[in-house]
């Protein structure tokens, strides 16, 4: 049995490939009107775990970095504690700014239809972001076989290392992100638009 009548129906939208519809269509209905924001308060949560764990994971490697490369000598162990330093550097600003936007982002008056979207994107974005990781460890490779006929100081194998150890661990940063975001959509909002049941 459908939520809504015919009428009500023909005044809105839905396009079930991009999961987006009319947010009136919830403003309408009291028992979902505090949806958006308990979802948005979890996804943010999931947001704000990842993120402070990539910056520990940047922490731990700058400082073991710095501290090992000034221990090695020129060396493709060198250039391995090198290359951790300047990739999590990186990491570390990314992080930062994402972790200081989410806390300045606390009032929020999202809708139906944006929480849809910002779910779409960011699964997207994790998506895309393992494929980039993919190509990093290849990267990697890359170096480490140009090492074995150009390298002299041991520069491209050290940072070639450095690329797939890093890229390795943020392939599975990724494919973990993107696991507990789609969890939590499959949990929470595929559910509730499925009781929507909209009829043609």
């Amino acid at each position: 049995m459908s939520l809504f009548s015919k009428a009500q129906l023909r005044d809105y939208s839905f396009n079930a490939d991009d999961r987006v519809f009319s947010a009136g269509m919830f403003q309408s209905l009291p028992e979902y009107q505090s949806f958006p924001d308990e979802y948005y308060h979890e996804y943010s949560r999931i947001n704000r775990f990842g993120m402070f764990t990539l910056a520990g994971w940047s922490v731990m490697n700058i400082g073991t970095g710095v501290y090992f490369q000034s221990k090695t000598t020129l060396s493709a162990l060198h250039y391995l504690w090198q290359g951790n330093v300047y990739w999590n550097v990186v990491n570390l600003g990314l992080a930062s700014v994402s972790i200081v936007s989410s806390g300045m982002n606390k009032k929020h008056d999202y809708t139906f239809q944006q929480i849809i979207r910002k779910q779409h994107q960011t699964e997207k974005l994790f998506l895309l972001n393992t494929g980039l990781d993919v190509a990093y460890i290849f990267a990697g490779l890359y170096l480490n076989e140009r090492a074995a006929q150009h390298d002299t100081d041991g520069k491209l194998a050290g940072y070639g290392t450095a690329l797939m150890f890093q890229g390795s661990f943020l392939l599975l940063f990724d494919a973990a992100m993107y696991v507990a975001h789609r969890l939590h959509a499959r949990h929470k909002l595929d559910p509730v638009i499925e009781k929507l049941n909209f009829i043609e």
